[in-house]
């Protein structure tokens, strides 16, 4: 039987209010976004609720939801000129090297 892992994939994303790229680890199974708590502790962001976060190992945890608005970062000369995504994502501890998932 051969196991077949698949590579990681990430996005470069800018979220208005914070300076600079942050990087997301694409998960097409999440059931919602997660951001790093560093990321926008010191925002002013109105909470949109909260919702209690169970992952493969350790206890759950409840975290607050907060609605970000994220665009695709500019890569390769080219720059994105679509609609800003507003997204509801829960803010907590990752345990992953990216910034958000």
């Amino acid at each position: 039987m051969l196991l077949t892992v698949s590579e990681l994939q990430y996005a470069n994303l800018t979220i208005e209010g914070h300076e600079g790229v942050v990087t997301a680890l694409k998960d097409q199974g999440a059931e919602i976004s997660l951001v790093k708590v560093e990321l926008v502790q010191d925002k002013n962001l109105p909470p949109a609720g909260s919702v209690v976060i169970r992952g493969v190992i350790g206890e759950p945890i409840r975290a607050k939801l907060v609605t970000l608005t994220i665009n695709p970062a500019s890569e390769a000369g080219f720059e994105y000129i679509g609609p800003a995504l507003h997204v509801i994502c829960a803010v907590g501890p990752l345990t992953v090297e990216s910034d958000m998932i």
